[in-house]
């Protein structure tokens, strides 16, 4: 994990963590506060507003932006106090195609064994039993079951509309306590020699 320099995290400690990208000087969100530190850890000037940042995973950093805009954060101080500890974890996590593909298919594995059956335990709680999903046969027998749950879950949706639509802060915060575990997770991951 690269440790950013005191100046940096104050730079980033003055800014309003928020959601979409920001106008850069008040406020950013996570990938341009990532940005930003790459920018000013390697000497230079202040970047323009963005959030591509080219020494973060493309994977990581969509997961990141999927994080910082979900619209059920309570305030942008509890996303900043979530989110800021990620960025020097993601920076630096550009690599080859093929760790990039491995991280997909964990991401593709945590999605299928650990998300669905979590947030929907009885009617996905099958999914954590079957095979990690690690190519694409794996990919296609998970993914296979998960459709075949979907399509069960579908028809008792409309059961359980009126419960969806009164928004769960505990279980919105603990899919997102999860999601930045497995930020960590993948951005720990290196490339094989």
């Amino acid at each position: 994990m690269l440790q950013l320099s005191p100046k940096t995290l104050e730079a980033l400690e003055r800014l309003v963590m928020c959601s979409g990208v920001g106008d850069g000087k008040a406020e950013a969100c996570m990938m341009h506060e990532a940005r930003i530190a790459e920018a000013l850890e390697a000497g230079h000037e202040w970047p323009t507003p963005g959030d591509q940042v080219p020494g973060v995973s493309s994977l990581l950093r969509g997961l990141c932006v999927e994080l910082n805009d979900d619209p059920s954060w309570p305030s942008d101080a509890e996303r900043a106090a979530a989110l800021r500890p990620l960025i020097p974890r993601v920076m630096g996590t550009a690599g080859p195609v093929e760790l990039e593909i491995r991280r997909t298919w964990r991401a593709l594995d945590w999605l299928v064994r650990e998300e669905l059956p979590a947030l929907l335990p009885k009617e996905m709680g099958e999914l954590k039993d079957i095979a990690p999903i690690v190519d694409d046969a794996t990919a296609a027998a998970g993914v296979a079951l998960a459709l075949d749950l979907a399509r069960a879950l579908a028809r008792a949706l409309a059961r359980a509309l009126a419960r969806a639509l009164d928004l769960d802060l505990e279980a919105a915060t603990a899919s997102r306590s999860r999601l930045r575990g497995l930020v960590c997770e993948l951005s720990d991951m290196q490339a094989v020699a």
